[in-house]
């Protein structure tokens, strides 16, 4: 929130591209420990949607 200088929490932005300072991309995920805390794998849980994310991270680091 605070780099991106936005109220919305991080349910609303994560999984999603943003610029910062000049270019620098910014990839909101959810902090590990709230992981530990929430340890369902459902579809839709917050590990699904953290896996689904680690996944579109791999894609664009393949693309440097």
């Amino acid at each position: 929130q605070y780099l991106l200088e936005t109220i919305q929490g991080i349910t609303k932005i994560r999984g999603q591209w943003f610029d910062w300072l000049g270019g620098i991309k910014i990839f909101p995920m959810f902090h590990p420990s709230y992981l530990l805390r929430n340890e369902a794998t459902y579809p839709g849980s917050p590990k699904d949607l953290t896996w689904k994310d680690i996944i579109t991270l791999k894609k664009a680091m393949g693309e440097l």
